[in-house]
């Protein structure tokens, strides 16, 4: 118990003050003695071994353990006395590392400056005629330094030094006698702060008495500066240091327009460099003369260039008494204001403290413009003598051309979709990216298939007879984590009339709907079978047209392609006996399910003789969902978080809040909400609606039925959407932002069948009172199919929207048992598959097809209709 207590306050010591950079040193060394008398210090001396093998010694795996937990504890300890910004820095971190790191960043700092101020002490010399007071302030001012890099001088030490630097003129025992009767540094800078010369006496030749009535002996006699009133003062030292170093400030304020000005500065004793910048200003700007400069009594203002310039250019200083700011109340008060202003501004500000300096230098341009019940006017206008041009922001009316290298020209002003450019559009853009080769290459690639497969032959264009265009469409293939895999080029034939960002990228070739894949891979999951991909290099139709079809020649080549439309099996299965194979196709990519491998390799042989093919391995990653596998569990899942980045960052909400519903129970969207006037139809033209429901739409067809039902109510308003309509789309991008890395789980069942569930909301269309149908099947743990629409006709009770609804699942279970069927390996689809619906009067009118109560009218309104 008693070790426990003197950790715990030896931690105490590195929680007070906590690592900010500046202090590493002290930090550092605090954290060695603690970790000392914790018996952990070897955590932060050495790194963690290889772990030990598993016929390894006992003993070394105690100690490998033993490392281990020490590390994390020891890390925690550092992450919780460091400041927010390096525990976001370093979390992620072990302490080894965390450690040689901060040293880098630190160590060379803090020793770089540590030198510099040694040095400058080191050198410091009072020159003959100067000031004794500016001079020890400053030697004080370095000491000061050293300490807080954790090398005290000692006051001894400090004493010695500061004589040392004095010249011969001056007698050490004066200066001797101040710094030893003053105890404490600021006690030294009040004291020293008003003395310009001195002079030492002989014992007896002066005597004093003081205040408890006693007669000393003067040691010493000096010129020492009274003050009166003043308006400039400095601020700082600031903790956090400012963006560019800034540490102080320093203000100029006008005693009758109470015009301010700010200057930030790195050291104090730029005040003199400062004020001269002020002094130009004022005189080159607005022709005015400075004519009295009221200060307290800072070292900064006490010196002998600061004196001198003041006597040139005719300026009167007055100096405040010590401990008076009521004399320079204009000034104080105006600093006190500012940063009230500061603290204010970044609080509500998500900026790191280091912009103080830019929420200053905006607080003074926001006082200057602002009326006080002291000054009437606006300061501004009284010290230039004209009103300051304040108006709102407003947007500019000029048209930006972007260079014509971007490939796109911007000539509207308000809300538009900008289309990525990351894939070319056109040749030109193609040859001209930087990714030149690999587009030259993808679109050899494309013309060695054309040569090889006799897509056509070069003649001369028979008379009278237009030639059909053809272009290049090239595409990106990324893998599961978004990286680019392949680079595609395609040759089309002109004449399609798709629109960039609605319809562009639909693919007319052979693809399987994502249903039956779902379906086939969770009965991969259950029974275990291999899942393999391969990609076809060059997709193409091949086949002997009927008539002669002129096609121009491609650009950068020779040679065009005309695509038409085939209606074949996307799904393919071949059974030998206890080995089975199922094929899947979508375009150019190829799922191969198994469970035989020498079957799956001599297939995978076979159509890379026949095609020229990319093994890509086992699936992981195939129309932008990531397949995840658990082989011992028999689980696999469904994700499509890269997908949903895209989507996000596509329409700027990567940012978004994250949503905790698709849609809130209770949201209607009535024809209310259509557009009311020409300019917010015009307004809401400009908002990519289509678009968003698109793609949020391909996540559910593929991975989310969660999302079904918020999608089928918005989709309905893609015509004439108003602002209400495109709200509630975002709040499904928020929710998609919070749950983008939710799976699709398949496996975990005892044996493989189908279950369906079905449900009706009645009358969820206020317009014209329809009711909602919804119903979702599940084989071996997972949903493989699922549905929300709005049922074509209008049920008069529950009990007719339920049966409507269980009516639309029961065709989609014939269709699953049909499919499931023709697979052969789900034994259990031959019964009847299980439909489970939560009304009672919509299983009885499916047992008993006769007229009940409540429902006389599905026969004739729903079944015959």
């Amino acid at each position: 118990m008693a070790a426990n207590t003197n950790s715990l306050s030896l931690r105490s010591v590195l929680e007070k003050e906590k690592l900010n950079g500046l202090n590493f040193l002290d930090w550092f060394r605090n954290l060695r003695i603690v970790l000392k008398q914790e018996r952990k210090l070897y955590v932060i001396e050495k790194s963690l071994l290889d772990e030990p093998p598993a016929n390894a010694s006992r003993a070394n795996k105690d100690a490998y353990k033993k490392h281990l937990d020490d590390m994390v504890d020891v890390g925690c300890l550092m992450l919780a006395t460091m400041n927010p910004e390096l525990q976001k820095q370093h979390e992620d971190m072990v302490a080894y590392d965390m450690i040689e790191h901060l040293k880098e960043l630190y160590q060379g700092q803090a020793r770089q400056e540590r030198f510099d101020i040694s040095k400058a002490l080191f050198q410091c010399k009072l020159a003959e005629g100067s000031p004794i007071g500016p001079h020890v302030l400053k030697m004080i001012g370095y000491i000061e330094k050293m300490s807080k890099l954790g090398f005290p001088l000692g006051q001894e030490l400090a004493t010695d030094v500061i004589l040392q630097s004095l010249s011969d003129s001056y007698s050490h025992g004066t200066t001797l006698s101040i710094l030893r009767k003053s105890r404490r540094p600021k006690q030294a800078e009040r004291l020293l702060q008003g003395l310009q010369r001195s002079r030492t006496l002989a014992r007896g030749d002066v005597d004093l008495r003081v205040g408890n009535g006693a007669r000393v002996a003067a040691l010493a006699m000096g010129t020492y500066t009274l003050s009166l009133p003043s308006g400039l003062d400095v601020c700082g030292p600031i903790n956090t240091q400012g963006r560019g170093g800034f540490h102080y400030f320093i203000t100029f304020t006008d005693d009758f327009s109470r015009y301010g000005y700010v200057y930030l500065m790195r050291h104090k004793f730029e005040a003199l460099e400062k004020f001269k910048e002020f002094k130009n200003e004022v005189q080159n700007q607005l022709g005015k003369t400075i004519k009295t400069l009221r200060s307290d009594q800072g070292g900064e203002y006490l010196s002998l260039e600061f004196d001198d310039l003041l006597k040139e250019c005719g300026i009167v200083s007055q100096l405040t008494p010590p401990g008076t700011p009521q004399w320079n109340g204009v000034s104080k008060r105006r600093k006190r204001t500012l940063l009230d202003m500061v603290r204010s501004m970044m609080s509500h500000a998500d900026l790191p403290t280091s912009f103080w300096g830019h929420a200053l230098e905006t607080a003074i341009f926001t006082l200057n413009r602002v009326p006080s019940k002291s000054v009437q006017k606006m300061p501004y206008e009284m010290w230039t003598g004209k009103r300051p041009k304040i108006q709102p922001p407003r947007r500019s009316l000029r048209e930006f051309h972007a260079p014509e290298r971007y490939g796109f020209l911007i000539t509207t002003h308000g809300d538009i979709l900008l289309i990525d450019q990351d894939e070319p559009r056109t040749y030109q853009e193609a040859v001209a990216s930087p990714n030149s080769e690999k587009w030259l290459e993808a679109m050899r690639s494309e013309m060695d298939s054309m040569y090889e497969n006799q897509v056509w032959t070069l003649v001369d264009p028979p008379e009278g007879v237009k030639p059909i265009g053809c272009k290049w469409v090239f595409k990106k293939k990324t893998d599961m984590d978004g990286n680019v895999q392949t680079y595609k080029g395609r040759l089309v034939a002109k004449g399609f009339r798709q629109i960039h960002g609605v319809d562009y990228d639909e693919t007319f070739s052979l693809v399987a709907m994502f249903k039956p894949i779902r379906i086939l891979l969770a009965i991969a999951a259950f029974h275990n079978y291999e899942i393999w991909q391969m990609d076809v290099k060059t997709a193409f139709l091949n086949w002997k047209l009927e008539e002669d079809v002129y096609i121009t020649q491609p650009e950068g080549f020779v040679n065009p392609k005309d695509a038409g439309k085939i209606y074949e099996p996307c799904v393919y299965k071949k059974v030998s006996g206890s080995i089975i194979t199922f094929l899947v196709l979508y375009v150019d990519d190829i799922l191969i399910m198994g469970n035989n491998i020498p079957t799956l390799q001599s297939i995978k042989t076979w159509l890379g003789s026949r095609f020229s093919m990319k093994d890509l391995g086992e699936a992981t990653y195939i129309l932008g969902v990531k397949i995840y596998r658990d082989r011992s569990k028999r689980l696999l899942g469904l994700s499509q978080g890269t997908y949903i980045d895209k989507v996000l960052k596509r329409f700027n909400m990567e940012e978004s809040k994250r949503g905790l519903l698709p849609m809130r129970h209770g949201i209607s969207l009535p024809k209310e909400m259509y557009p009311s006037t020409p300019q917010e139809r015009e307004r809401m033209s400009k908002i990519p609606y289509a678009s968003t429901i698109g793609s949020i739409m391909y996540a559910m067809l593929c991975t989310r039925p969660d999302v079904s039902y918020a999608l089928s109510m918005t989709s309905k308003y893609q015509v004439d959407p108003v602002k209400g309509h495109w709200t509630t789309v975002k709040n499904i991008h928020k929710y998609l932002r919070r749950t983008k890395d939710t799976f699709l789980i398949y496996g975990g069942e005892e044996e493989l069948s189908v279950k369906g569930y079905t449900d009706a909301s009645f009358q969820t269309d206020k317009d014209d009172s329809r009711s909602q149908s919804g119903f979702v099947f599940c084989l071996n743990g997972g949903a493989v199919s699922w549905k929300s629409s709005k049922q074509s006709t209008v049920a008069n009770s529950t009990t007719e929207a339920e049966y409507i609804a269980a009516s639309e699942a029961a065709k989609e279970a014939v269709w699953i048992k049909k499919f499931i069927t023709e697979l052969g390996v789900v034994p259990s689809i031959s019964d009847a598959i299980e439909l489970r619906c939560d009304n009672n009067g919509a299983i009885a009118q499916a047992k008993e097809p006769r007229s009940h109560q409540r429902s006389k009218h599905i026969l004739r309104r729903y079944h015959l209709i």
